[in-house]
């Protein structure tokens, strides 16, 4: 049985500064029932409306939980491979923008293409419908959402360049980072870093 694309991720992005925060509470305190109530009561995210903060917590620790310990450091330190360890549990969580990734953006580079445009993005999701139902419900707002905000986590996730042209910018993965990865026989995660690893 394919699993369903998981498609929650209709506002924020890649949520950086706030998963900073959330992770090096987390390490602190590794228990989400109090982080849950420290958002809540403004202590943790500091955002103007309870709804707002419980939406981020709850966002970033439903990433978080998928997330290899590891994965959590780097981006409580915010090393230099912090975020690029956000996006691929991003990648992880949302599974449309993992495949996304792998099948379109990964093909464009195997073919020396520089940039990537909505129509690539609009093309993917029509192939993926016959499989995920989901998709097919979608209306052409949330559709346009869908793509704003996983342009900007690729382009938060540094696998795109800062402007209107979504120039693809080859990856500068730390040598640290992929080699916890291959550890931990994550080869899925180097993928979605548009890192072809060796077999």
């Amino acid at each position: 049985m394919i699993e369903p694309y998981r498609l929650s991720f209709t506002f924020g992005g890649l949520l950086f500064p706030e998963s900073v925060l959330i992770a090096q509470r987390y390490l602190a305190v590794p228990d989400w029932t109090i982080l849950k109530v420290e958002a809540q009561q403004g202590v943790l995210l500091r955002k103007t409306r309870a709804s707002s903060r419980y939406r981020y917590f709850r966002e970033i620790r439903d990433r978080l939980s998928k997330a290899w310990p590891f994965e959590i450091q780097s981006i409580a330190h915010e090393s230099s491979g912090a975020r690029y360890a956000a996006f691929a549990i991003c990648c992880r969580h949302y599974l449309v923008i993992g495949d996304f990734v792998r099948e379109v953006i990964q093909d464009k580079m195997a073919m020396k293409a520089s940039h990537i445009g909505f129509d690539d993005y609009y093309h993917f999701l029509e192939s993926k419908a016959p499989t995920h139902p989901e998709l097919a419900t979608l209306t052409e707002t949330t559709r346009a959402k869908l793509r704003q905000v996983t342009f900007r986590m690729l382009t938060e996730g540094m696998l795109l360049e800062k402007g209107r042209d979504h120039r693809i910018q080859p990856p500068r993965i730390p040598e640290e980072l992929i080699s916890l990865y291959r550890e931990h026989g994550d080869f899925t995660a180097l993928e979605h870093l548009l890192y072809r690893h060796r077999t």
